[in-house]
């Protein structure tokens, strides 16, 4: 895209810092974008073949890791819809039996050496959560049709992975197979987890009202009801939701994690209601504030229950600040939510020189690369426009919006 283009249809009302970062994020998608002709061991795919993204090509080289997908595939769902469903459509025939949707299709530029065990917590969210995306932006009811009953056997495995109300928001049997912070352990009810997986629930109960499978309303429904009430009264701590809580053992941990309502994030990029408790959310939010933000670079992942922040053994995932900074931004709290996002990208681009070589992780005290060169996760910057307005991700697409005037500004170059 053009320069001059660019700058007539970057939305005025952004911060410079912010245009800048938006179009140059962009480089991630040549820099990361695979397709496979439909031949062996693809011939089952369409005539046009199938397309994936490779998560970090040059540090761990795997095609269509689902949650990077999931923090990065926004702008192809604005920009390039057609390559989205591609996609998906890679997801839903990759799809176990029981309702397992893959963590990745393959490594190196593999597109056919299948895992789904690994991260299975939200594996299943991330594939709902990116068709309730895809339809919302096209408004394609043929979308639905294609994919909702991948959908619905995908939540049905996600929400009966542990048994009983509280597996809901819990870890799977035996708390097995991690979730993103893959380095962490996690054990029994997890709120970060359980908010994803309501978030599941509220995407998958619109998409069964639309095909008017009532049963299924209700089921997600049901399943809601139980999982809320076990977060909301086994999981408060009184200031923030505990790290996790195995009930049957008693095990816990208070340390306090910035993004534990990323539920909510998604649920309002969805333009639906929010997970958490209205009355707890601010307490959260001004925990994470006193405990978590980071002036190097935006926040950090972790801090210990008495407020010590665990700068360097973790360090920050940099979509997770990106989502950290619009939960603010949609909970009315504009100076900080644009304060997040702005520290983490000054010391990307500025500090460090990262504008086409976006990291994965950054240590908090120095800013620096710890691990990963051109993330495509990183792309999740274009959902902070509609939270910076406060709508869902239709939002930058109506006539005038942001999507719609780069479409536009593109096509007269």
């Amino acid at each position: 895209m053009h320069p001059n283009g660019t700058a007539r249809a970057t939305d005025q009302e952004l911060p410079v810092w912010l245009r800048d970062c938006l179009i140059n994020i962009l480089a991630t998608i040549p820099e990361d974008s695979y397709w496979a002709v439909p031949r062996y061991p693809v011939d089952w795919a369409p005539a046009d073949g199938i397309y994936g993204m490779n998560e970090c090509p040059r540090g761990s080289p795997q095609i269509e890791c689902i949650p990077c997908s999931w923090y990065g595939n926004i702008p192809i769902v604005y920009f390039y819809p057609e390559l989205a469903l591609s996609t998906l459509r890679g997801h839903a025939h990759y799809m176990r039996e029981d309702g397992a949707a893959p963590f990745r299709w393959g490594p190196g530029a593999d597109f056919a050496n299948l895992m789904w065990e690994w991260q299975k917590s939200l594996n299943g969210v991330c594939f709902v959560d990116m068709v309730g995306r895809l339809w919302l932006r096209t408004g394609d009811d043929a979308i639905l049709k294609e994919f909702y009953p991948a959908v619905k056997k995908s939540t049905i495995c996600t929400m009966t992975l542990r048994a009983g109300p509280d597996g809901v928001v819990s870890m799977p049997e035996g708390n097995v197979g991690r979730e993103w912070w893959e380095s962490e352990d996690w054990y029994g009810i997890v709120p970060h987890i359980g908010g994803m997986h309501l978030s599941n629930l509220k995407i998958a109960e619109r998409m069964a009202e639309a095909t008017g499978d009532t049963a299924f309303v209700q089921q997600c429904r049901n399943w809601y009801r139980e999982g809320s009430a076990s977060l909301e009264e086994k999981a408060w701590a009184g200031e923030y939701y505990l790290h996790y809580y195995e009930p049957k053992t008693g095990q816990k941990s208070d340390v306090i994690m910035a993004n534990q309502t990323d539920g909510d994030w998604a649920n309002a990029f969805h333009g639906l209601p929010n997970i958490f408790r209205a009355d707890r959310l601010p307490k959260v939010l001004a925990t994470v504030k006193r405990t978590c933000l980071n002036e190097t670079c935006g926040a950090i992942s972790f801090a210990y229950s008495d407020g010590t922040p665990q700068i360097r053994s973790y360090g920050i995932f940099v979509p997770e600040n990106m989502i950290l900074g619009m939960s603010y931004l949609y909970a009315g709290d504009r100076e900080t939510g644009l304060e997040i996002v702005r520290r983490l990208m000054y010391d990307l681009v500025c500090r460090h020189g990262h504008a086409f070589d976006l990291p994965n992780m950054v240590f908090c005290d120095t800013g620096e690369r710890w691990f990963g060169t051109d993330y495509y996760q990183n792309m999740m910057l274009w959902a902070v426009p509609a939270a910076i307005s406060q709508k869902d991700l239709r939002g930058p697409c109506a006539p005038g919006g942001l999507v719609d005037r780069v479409l536009k500004a593109a096509k007269k170059i």
